[in-house]
């Protein structure tokens, strides 16, 4: 491992820093198949805590890469409008069997307005295109890897071994021909289509034999995203990702605790602002408020005491002068 000296870090500590971070977590490359990308627009959209959001902020921050292909790229075009109607009925289905309790409550019913649902999907859409454009790599294609595509598909081989799924052959030829060029380990690919994946389509978890050799030889492991309530993105998140990665809710905590720093910061500068403002009258009075801070307790007259409260409800400012003042004395 190539480290840096003092000198060369010792001008930045947002350097160091930064170092230190990259150094406590692995460079994992992660392949999503587009059913993952598209399955992850319905993730629970109220908790700010949601897989789409986990995934999202490990890839926009750089914690993670990700490897797709041109016709990856192109499936989600296609694909695009039809999950995002596809997710909007869903929701619209089933909230209007649970409004249908709240039939004369207007207030609950407003709560299941599907538009809102459709503007977030949409959101989600553009925030994960702009990352396509930005922060993915996109394995392109070539005559060669046309042909071997042909080839395979003849002979019926996975994931062309149960029925016509050219295109899958596609994405994973181009993601061989890359990754043997450019390796990247950890690497994994995830997909919920285990049956062009798997051994018969039964074991959802067990890669292809006919893709194990090809999977080995570039570095690539493949691990199936389980895609029920219970068990929501199954063992690539639980115990590939989530382990290796900064963890989102620290990330979360961390900037809510930066909003609070600059809220006080901001309280901090208006409180300044009004002293200044109350400035020439509070400074004329100083000279009389210290005379009667000066006063022993048991000299102080009733009037003293009323002249007092008079000064301290008047501004926040001899508060903060008065307890200045008594710790000098």
């Amino acid at each position: 491992m190539h480290t840096h000296s003092k000198s060369q870090t010792s001008n930045s500590g947002v350097q160091i820093t930064l170092v230190l971070v990259s150094l406590r977590y692995m460079a994992i490359t992660i392949i999503f198949d587009t059913c993952i990308w598209l399955e992850l627009l319905k993730a629970d959209m109220d908790a700010p805590d949601n897989l789409f959001e986990e995934v999202m902020f490990w890839i926009e921050e750089g914690h993670l890469t990700c490897l797709t292909t041109e016709n990856m790229m192109r499936e989600w075009t296609r694909n695009r409008e039809s999950k995002k109607k596809e997710i909007v009925k869903a929701f619209k289905d089933s909230m209007t069997r649970m409004a249908s309790a709240f039939r004369g409550n207007t207030t609950m019913t407003s709560i299941y307005d599907p538009s809102s649902v459709e503007t977030k999907v949409e959101q989600r859409c553009q925030r994960l295109e702009a990352a396509f454009t930005s922060k993915f790599i996109t394995a392109a294609e070539s005559e060669a890897i046309y042909k071997e595509c042909i080839t395979r598909n003849l002979a019926a081989r996975a994931p062309n071994h149960q029925k016509d799924s050219f295109r899958d052959t596609l994405n994973i030829i181009t993601l061989f021909h890359y990754l043997k060029s450019s390796p990247k380990k950890p690497c994994y690919f995830s997909t919920i289509n285990f049956r062009d994946f798997s051994e018969n389509g039964q074991n959802k978890y067990q890669l292809h034999t006919h893709l194990t050799a090809d999977f080995a030889a570039c570095g690539m492991e493949y691990v199936y995203f389980e895609d029920t309530p219970a068990n929501y993105g199954g063992l690539l998140i639980r115990t590939k990702l989530r382990p290796n990665l900064p963890s989102l809710n620290d990330h979360l905590k961390q900037k809510q605790e930066a909003l609070e720093k600059e809220k006080l910061r901001m309280m901090k500068q208006e409180q300044e602002v009004k002293y200044d403002a109350a400035a020439p009258e509070y400074l004329k009075n100083l000279p009389d408020f210290e005379k009667l801070l000066k006063k022993p307790e048991g000299e102080l007259t009733a009037i003293d005491r009323k002249v007092l409260k008079v000064y301290l409800d008047e501004h926040p400012a001899y508060k903060e002068h008065m307890i200045k003042f008594l710790a000098r004395i």
